[in-house]
């Protein structure tokens, strides 16, 4: 068993501010993969064509950043080792959805600014909880 070190309050407040952020994105998926008919026919057509035609492979990833997110948050706060891989495979689903999103579909032709807006913002959190899992690795807080 490692020893470790108490982490600062920031570093909690931080990760469980993670664990909200991510839950966001949770909701963001569900709401996505729930939609209703009534809740597509209100789009305009180009953007009901292009939910209608994501791939598995871009759902997936799309599931894998938000809930490998989440569980990475919450066990960063519980300071469990896990929290990196998770966080990781989070950040490379993120990529990967990225890319659909960005270069396959151009979701900025379909949504505007928006989405690669709030996409940006998703990857510096991302990455930021990465560096966050490092530091608190380097410092025996986990």
């Amino acid at each position: 068993m490692t020893n470790t070190t108490k982490a600062p309050t920031w570093f909690t407040i931080v990760a469980v501010l993670a664990i909200f952020w991510n839950l966001m994105g949770v909701m963001a998926y569900l709401g996505q993969a729930f939609m209703t008919t009534e809740m597509m026919e209100a789009l305009p057509q180009e953007q009901q064509d292009a939910y209608s035609n994501i791939p598995a492979w871009a759902t997936a990833a799309f599931a894998l950043s938000v809930f490998g997110g989440l569980l990475g948050s919450l066990f960063l706060a519980l300071r469990k080792n896990i929290a990196g891989i998770l966080l990781w495979i989070s950040l490379i689903s993120i990529v990967v959805n990225d890319i659909y999103n960005f270069i396959i579909i151009d979701s900025v032709s379909l949504f505007g600014m928006l989405p690669l807006i709030m996409q940006s913002i998703v990857l510096i959190v991302a990455i930021s909880l990465i560096l966050m899992f490092k530091k608190a690795k380097s410092s025996n807080w986990i």
